[in-house]
């Protein structure tokens, strides 16, 4: 593998507004609304970073299940976890969702200690 090809699957910036452009094309592709996208505290371990957002969508069960999918074949490596599922009290919804998004971010420094 190359460094360019292993730079896209873990990139040295966290690219968050490039990031927030392709959540929103997917969740509107999804037929999701995204309600929130909250980028957390970049955490250190070992060769790389941690980068978790808290994201926040409503829309139907169907489609959320489309929109994980659809992260899982980005050439990033993204997480989730911490998914909770509620009804919506809204009439164009059924459901809330909120979880994290974890993606991961080349710490140059990998390990170095200060």
């Amino acid at each position: 593998m190359k460094l360019n090809d292993l730079l896209a699957i873990l990139p040295s910036t966290p690219e968050t507004g490039e990031l927030l452009k392709w959540v929103k094309n997917l969740t509107d592709q999804s037929n999701l609304d995204l309600k929130a996208f909250t980028p957390g505290a970049l955490k250190p371990v070992e060769f790389y970073k941690e980068f978790p957002i808290q994201m926040d969508v409503e829309g139907d069960y169907h489609d959320l299940g489309v929109f994980f999918d659809r992260i899982s074949k980005y050439s990033r490596i993204i997480n989730v976890s911490g998914v909770s599922i509620t009804a919506s009290s809204g009439k164009e919804h059924s459901i809330k969702s909120m979880f994290t998004a974890t993606t991961f971010v080349y710490d140059e420094k990998g390990g170095e200690q200060p």
